[in-house]
């Protein structure tokens, strides 16, 4: 019974949390994640109500074979499944802290006071502000708020020392009847409940757990896997992560390529990219105002032939986030500056709070017609815009509050901050200027760049960098002309130093690359993130370059107003460098291939601990037992010749004396437990008659051990292994 009690006190606390609280640590909604915490939960509920022994077996074997399967895993293996699988350790989490919760609640009344009082406080809430509670999780939360008060009926009534079961149901009725009529008038609405509200109030009331909880989920430090990552470091190897990020679509079938930015660095020390998201800035729509007005000075009549507008519907999947991924030319009013929560940072777009699975916001930005012959000319022949073009521009955006001023600083700023550089060697700096004498401008030297870096080898198996690479000069040295091999990282970074030294501000983005294939929207999986370089061109603003082989930039259609455009056809398969697919299908295939050491070693460190363990528990019970007095030994074997006896189908029945038991084993048939019965009466008269027990019945009964065990060795191979771990 109280194991049953344990199970019904414990369990449905830990579904409740996992419930409340597994979005925000990334479990799974689905049955997965309470398989796991019913299985977890009730195996620390059976450690419990084990015996000592049975404690040490249970834990060494879990431990031991954890470890076999450990030595087996390769290290991209192990990888691979901390990536997939890691949200079984919050699981686990989880069902320990219902396992406290529980049993603490069982030792003190008080504290199953305060859980049902905040239960039902979270019912209540969920009520009025209509709060999304699945029907289990209702049930679940009733169901203990009605054990709890059972419980503190019963623990009133015995405390008056009423012992009416009668008495005791028409106590506890009119509570559950209360309830049910409770239960009956909660107004329901025809309509379905306003999810999104839901999740915002929710937000809003568990902030510091969305916090704390992305902190854990998303660390700054997150290397080793493909995917968004707020670190700027290399990492050597990477290994594939798809799951789902986002779902976006697009209501302008000429935007196919996104390029959403997450964080934007300056800073390069030689190991790793640094970045300032804390200080508020208007650089994204800065960097808008620039480009538009520069296009409708340039060619107002024929502007939609360079720049048409697109917006972005976006749906958070299973992440956890504070950045936005936006495009870099995004139209900043009314989404932004509406919005306290949203706010511009050093062009990264930071929410004050971390996004949960199926919020949704929307974009509005504008996208370049790389078609567009004319837009090469452009980028490099931009004149200066007057503030008169300026403010004019403002009015057609129909936004306030950048002025002209606050542009010209803006300008300022990018060449004081995005053209620092430590110098490059001998030999890189032929290479620079071998691309600075073969381009005419700026666009020119820019493409070249791109076209020498595409002709190394993509690879996320690379080495971690050599302690030698300190700064950017010798990481140029050492990717340039030694490795010559990288992934994504590697090559934007290679590219902004190269871009610096030839005289042109750029900038290293990190966030995602993804290609729009279906018109009703498209899946960005981790496995999309990407890392980029951004070129700033003098009065038309910052523009995406690609370094990466295989990757592709850009969005074009047909040129309506003159100019002889020409259709870009959109990436093929092919063009798309798919990494992630590549390792995945990588994995799934390795783990098509059985290895029997899966099996063996496990399997083989449990068999190796029982041994161990079996050894050293006969020999520190022989030398214990050794140390005893004749009235210890004599009590130790009687306790472990009751648990044969039991197991044999003798056990002490409920309120039957000794005498009785004794008699009872004497009528037996089937086994001669002559020798045993005379134990039981010397125990008797232990209990009874202040016997003093001599040596001649700890001699006895050892024999009637010895004779028992071997007659019971030799029953059944269950009985075989029960007396492996007696004396």
């Amino acid at each position: 019974m109280i194991f049953l009690y344990d199970i019904i006190s414990i369990i449905p606390l830990s579904f409740i949390l996992l419930m409340l609280f597994g979005g925000n640590l990334n479990i799974p909604q689905n049955i997965t994640g309470h398989v796991i915490s019913a299985v977890f939960s009730l195996w620390i509920i059976i450690l419990k109500n084990a015996g000592k022994k049975s404690r040490l077996i249970n834990i060494g074997v879990v431990t031991v074979f954890t470890i076999g399967i450990t030595l087996v895993l390769r290290a991209e293996q192990r990888q691979f499944l901390i990536t997939e699988y890691g949200f079984v350790f919050y699981v686990i989490l989880l069902s320990v802290i219902g396992f406290i919760i529980g049993i603490l609640s069982q030792k003190a009344l008080w504290i199953k006071r305060i859980i049902s009082l905040s239960l039902f406080a979270y019912l209540v809430s969920a009520m009025i502000l209509k709060w999304n509670i699945t029907k289990i999780l209702f049930s679940l939360i009733c169901f203990v708020i009605l054990i709890h008060i059972a419980e503190e009926i019963q623990h009133r009534w015995e405390k008056e020392g009423k012992f009416s079961l009668k008495e005791h149901i028409a106590r506890i009725s009119p509570v559950l009847i209360v309830l049910c009529v409770a239960i009956y008038f909660i107004p329901v609405s025809d309509k379905p409940y306003d999810w999104q509200f839901a999740k915002d109030i929710y937000n809003k009331a568990v902030v510091i757990v969305n916090r704390f909880s992305g902190f854990i989920t998303h660390p700054k430090e997150e290397y080793g896997n493909i995917g968004f990552s707020e670190n700027g470091g290399f990492s050597g190897t990477l290994k594939d992560n798809d799951d789902e990020v986002l779902f976006i679509s697009s209501d302008n079938s000429g935007a196919k390529n996104l390029r959403l930015t997450g964080v934007v660095s300056k800073e390069f020390d030689g190991r790793k990219w640094e970045f300032d998201t804390k200080k508020k800035s208007d650089d994204k729509m800065l960097d808008t105002l620039e480009t538009t007005s520069q296009i409708r000075k340039y060619d107002e009549k024929h502007q939609y032939d360079y720049m048409r507008k697109v917006t972005l519907s976006y749906e958070n999947r299973l992440y956890n986030t504070k950045y936005i991924f936006a495009p870099q030319k995004m139209l900043v009013e009314p989404y932004i500056k509406g919005n306290p929560s949203f706010k511009d940072k050093n062009s990264s777009i930071i929410s004050d709070k971390r996004l949960s699975y199926g919020d949704r916001y929307y974009i509005s930005y504008y996208i370049l017609n790389s078609a567009n012959p004319e837009l090469i000319p452009l980028l490099s022949e931009a004149e200066e815009i007057s503030e008169e073009e300026w403010n004019e521009n403002l009015r057609k955006e129909n936004v306030s509050g950048y002025s002209y001023e606050d542009y010209r600083v803006y300008r300022e700023s990018i060449y004081q901050n995005y053209l620092d550089t430590d110098g490059v060697s001998d030999k890189v700096y032929k290479i620079i200027s071998e691309i600075k004498e073969n381009s005419s401008d700026r666009y020119e030297m820019m493409t070249n760049l791109s076209k020498y870096l595409s002709g190394f080898e993509y690879s996320t198996e690379t080495e971690n960098l050599p302690d030698y690479v300190t700064d950017g000069k010798s990481y140029l040295d050492y990717f340039l002309l030694e490795s010559k091999e990288g992934y994504c990282m590697h090559y934007a970074t290679a590219f902004v130093l190269m871009a610096r030294e030839m005289g042109a501000p750029c900038r290293y983005v990190q966030g995602y690359s993804a290609v729009i294939k279906n018109p009703d929207g498209t899946i960005v999986l981790n496995g999309n993130a990407h890392a980029w370089p951004e070129v700033y061109f003098d009065n038309v603003g910052w523009i995406a370059f690609e370094a990466t082989p295989g990757y592709s930039v850009g969005n074009g259609w047909k040129v309506i107003g003159g100019g002889g455009g020409i259709n870009m056809p959109p990436p093929s398969k092919d063009d798309v460098h798919q990494n992630s697919e590549i390792t995945h299908d990588k994995i799934i295939t390795e783990e098509k291939k059985f290895d029997i050491r899966f099996v063996i070693i496990p399997v083989a460190c449990v068999v190796g601990f029982l041994a161990v363990f079996f050894v050293l528990n006969r020999i520190f019970s022989k030398i214990k037992y050794k140390r005893m007095e004749n009235k210890e030994k004599f009590l130790y074997l009687t306790e472990e010749n009751l648990k044969l006896l039991k197991f044999l189908g003798f056990s002490v029945n409920k309120g039957e004396t000794l005498s009785e038991y004794k008699e009872r084993l004497l009528r037996s048939e089937k086994y001669d437990f002559s020798m045993s019965s005379e134990c039981i009466s010397i125990y008797e008269e232990y209990l009874y008659a202040d016997r003093e027990i001599t040596e001649t019945d700890t001699k006895l009964i050892e024999k009637s051990h010895s004779d028992l065990r071997e007659f019971v060795g030799k029953t059944n191979l269950r009985y075989r292994l029960l007396i492996m771990f007696m004396r």
